[in-house]
């Protein structure tokens, strides 16, 4: 890699050419600055790329999740079709309620 120095001096010479004295030091700090945005830019661009490696091992790594609700594999628009056990809409707390009124109904029905 070439040093701070070298790359100054290379800078200078070209900017006195371009510019004369007086623009000189303000082209060549420029110029380093330039240099060291790219080096940082390098380095992020190869940042992104090793990010986009893992992440495409880890979509790779990912289980398809399978359509359980019959209300979204046959396209229902009916909000009661992906209610069912398996199903998008499904709560099993709601069935729990169903299920325990129609007991207490039994037990009074078989009184």
């Amino acid at each position: 890699m070439t040093s701070y120095e070298e790359l100054d001096r290379r800078w200078q010479k070209e900017a006195l050419m371009l510019s004369g004295t007086e623009r000189c030091t303000e082209i060549a700090m420029l110029r380093w600055q330039l240099h060291e945005k790219t080096i940082q830019l390098k380095k992020l661009t190869a940042g992104i790329e090793e990010l986009r490696k893992r992440n495409a091992e880890l979509e790779k790594m990912k289980v398809p999740e399978e359509e359980t609700c019959t209300g979204c594999i046959t396209g229902e628009p009916n909000q009661l079709a992906h209610m069912d056990p398996g199903g998008c809409l499904y709560s099993p707390e709601e069935y729990e309620d169903i299920g325990g009124d129609s007991d207490e109904n039994s037990d009074e029905d078989s009184e």
